[in-house]
């Protein structure tokens, strides 16, 4: 389980089947962090960015709720 004391740019991924999700933050004003994810399969790819939070613990909390694939995919989709 990721905190915020063991967050670093070497320990910001995780993978769940053939998804990628990764812990960002943007680079323009207001600086959010968010969750990242990346899909392949081989034969289909997708991506999608969820989860737009001010606090990087609150993005960290969510990051360690996901449990399957297409995760953030499916809420960008909703």
């Amino acid at each position: 389980m990721l905190t915020l004391e063991t967050f670093s740019p070497d320990n910001r991924d995780r993978q769940i089947g053939d998804s990628h999700y990764r812990i960002c933050k943007e680079y323009e004003a207001p600086f959010k962090w968010y969750i990242s994810e990346h899909r392949n399969t081989g034969d289909e790819w997708a991506q999608g960015r969820g989860c737009f939070r001010g606090s990087l613990e609150d993005v960290i909390k969510e990051f360690n709720s996901l449990s399957r694939e297409r995760e953030i995919i499916d809420r960008k989709r909703r």
